[in-house]
């Protein structure tokens, strides 16, 4: 007798199909070699960037639904009670459940307690929900961590740099900007400032609109790479700083132009000032 598992262990070929794939960059949770892997793919099928761009937002609907609170006690305790006295003493079994007229007199009020209290999670979520133009400490700090985290992936696996950020020719990246961001940054070529374009690609900043990152590497090889990463601006900014303030942690600096947000990024110590200077940054700096 054969001792083969009747149901085998998923082999690794299968953490390269499409679904997984979408699946992950949606999580922005891609392995290196799945990350090159799913660059390929969208080279060939530009259009399924919208199916990554469709199970993104689904996950930051959930997301949102379930920072909702739960119902007021009164009501929960009202539906509570409306569902016991519209309970049966009839015994749940084969005869029981064979008449129509069971399901119709137990279930219906259990079915319509359950959407009034889905009415009330929807409405109060709803309502829970900030303005599009609010920025509050915790979706910063989110929004920096994720970005750190990120450019410091791309800057130690040059596998998961290419696989990521595969438009490596700088003619290409103001129309491939606007196919993606609905925007184009107007200063692209940091050549002036001491780096070398070397890669666009779209990513996930959370909490706000499409989004993508550029990297450069510094032209005497010495230096630490610096991203820029760029995101539609939808109003996020709007209660903490003008189209005049840079807003900087000294490692992130971040402003609004073109109807972009920018967001440079670079290691402790990185000389930016050049290329603040060049990307047409405002001089006006706000500590985060």
């Amino acid at each position: 007798m054969s001792d083969t598992p009747n149901n085998p262990q998923p082999g690794p070929d299968e953490a390269f199909d499409l679904a997984t794939l979408i699946r992950c960059a949606a999580d922005d949770n891609l392995s290196m070699a799945q990350a090159q892997a799913l660059g390929k793919h969208l080279e060939a099928h530009p259009e399924d960037r919208a199916r990554i761009d469709f199970e993104r937002g689904l996950r930051d609907a959930v997301s949102a639904a379930m920072d909702t609170g739960p119902a007021p006690a009164h009501l929960r305790q009202a539906i509570e009670s409306f569902i016991a006295d519209s309970r049966t003493p009839d015994t749940v079994g084969p005869r029981t459940t064979r008449d129509r007229s069971f399901w119709s007199r137990s279930f219906l009020p259990i079915a319509l307690a359950a959407m009034v209290l889905m009415a009330f999670g929807v409405t109060l979520m709803v309502s829970n929900q900030p303005a599009a133009s609010t920025w509050n400490t915790g979706l910063s700090r989110n929004v920096t961590n994720w970005i750190q985290t990120e450019h410091k992936k791309c800057c130690e696996s040059k596998e998961y740099r290419e696989g990521k950020l595969n438009v490596t020719n700088v003619a290409d990246v103001h129309e491939q900007t606007l196919r993606d961001l609905g925007a184009a940054p107007r200063r692209i070529q940091l050549d002036d400032a001491g780096y070398t374009f070397a890669g666009y690609g779209q990513c996930h900043i959370p909490g706000g609109g499409p989004s993508g990152q550029l990297i450069y590497m510094s032209n005497d090889g010495a230096g630490k790479p610096i991203s820029l990463f760029v995101q539609r601006d939808d109003g996020q900014l709007n209660d903490v700083a003008s189209k005049t303030d840079c807003l900087t942690n000294d490692q992130i600096f971040i402003w609004r132009a073109d109807g972009l947000i920018y967001y440079l990024v670079s290691g402790p110590k990185s000389p930016t000032g050049e290329a603040l200077k060049t990307l047409g940054a405002p001089s006006k700096q706000i500590s985060l």
